[in-house]
C-alpha cells in the first residue's frame, strides 16, 4: 500500500527505500496494490484489491483507483473495485481504460492530459 522511491542494483532481491511518497487504503490495512502504469505525462495512476485470504479468493468492493501526482498529491478516482487491472489510454490521449477483472469489465473514462483527471 506504499508507493516509494527506491535505488535497486537489479540483480539481488534487496532494494533500499530512499522515501516513502505516499501510503494509500489506510481505513483497509490488508489491501495491497495490484496493477499500475504511468500516464503520458508521468503521473502514477495505481489501484488496490482486497485481502486474498485463499489463493484466488479475497474481500470482494474493497479496492480502489489512484492517481500520484509529481508533487506528492494523491488523488482517489474510483471506489468499490475488486481488482484493478489493465490500466491504459488511447493513442490520442483522450481516454483512459482500466479492468475490473472479477468482474470481467473494462471501464472507459474520458481523459484530461493536462490535469490527468478522468470522468464518465
Amino acid at each position: 500500500r506504499r508507493i516509494a522511491e527506491v535505488i535497486w542494483d537489479g540483480q539481488d532481491g534487496t532494494a533500499k527505500v530512499i522515501r516513502t511518497i505516499a501510503e494509500i487504503d489506510k481505513h483497509n490495512p490488508e489491501n495491497r496494490l495490484n496493477d499500475g502504469k504511468a500516464d503520458p505525462r508521468g503521473r502514477l495512476f495505481a489501484g488496490t484489491m482486497g485481502y486474498e485470504y485463499e489463493p484466488g479468493k479475497f474481500y470482494h468492493k474493497k479496492g480502489a483507483l489512484y492517481r500520484f501526482d509529481p508533487d506528492g498529491k494523491v488523488h482517489t478516482l474510483a471506489e468499490n473495485i475488486d481488482i484493478s487491472n489493465g490500466l491504459c489510454w488511447d493513442v490520442e490521449e483522450k481516454a483512459f481504460y482500466y479492468a475490473d477483472s472479477f468482474e470481467y469489465t473494462i471501464r472507459r473514462y474520458d481523459y484530461d492530459i493536462e490535469t490527468g483527471d478522468i470522468c464518465k
